[in-house]
């Protein structure tokens, strides 16, 4: 339910902002007041369903994760950083964000292509006939395939 997953974004928010000594009637209480605010004064009418399902591994994953995501950047150098880490000390620069990133799906097939490309193209410098070649050829030819089997592990 879209209205649940909403509300307990609400809910989130409220317990990220670190309210300290809240209960949790009133972590509740604000959650109520900001679904009100955005829903033109109507109450929210699934809290029995939102009681529920609050401790079930897809709203309570979001506990952890909601400010992790969240990025600002930072007035110096106009790099980004992460939200949750405010109290270190900021070296963040927009070149270092993309080495701590995984590869994407079509970046490693890009990648897988290419390696293909370069093993293919590895392959037919290893077999070229040399029997045509000059004496230059032959030389660069054979370091070629030199470094070839290096990179490839041949002996």
């Amino acid at each position: 339910m879209p209205q649940v997953n909403e509300f307990n974004g609400y809910y989130i928010q409220i317990v990220s902002d670190h309210h300290s000594g809240w209960s949790d009637t009133q972590i509740i209480q604000g959650a109520r007041l900001n679904w009100k605010n955005a829903h033109k004064k109507r109450e929210f009418p699934y809290t029995h369903v939102w009681k529920m399902v609050k401790d079930e591994p897809k709203l309570a994953a979001q506990v952890g994760t909601q400010n992790a995501s969240k990025k600002t950047k930072t007035s110096d150098s106009g790099a980004y950083t992460s939200s949750s880490h405010h109290d270190q000390e900021d070296n963040t620069h927009e070149g270092n964000e993309s080495e701590s990133r995984p590869i994407g799906q079509k970046a490693a097939k890009r990648k897988m292509r290419g390696k293909e490309k370069k093993d293919i193209a590895d392959y037919e410098i290893l077999i070229k006939d040399t029997s045509k070649m000059s004496d230059q050829q032959l030389i660069i030819h054979n370091h070629m395939c030199s470094i070839i089997k290096a990179r490839h592990g041949i002996s």
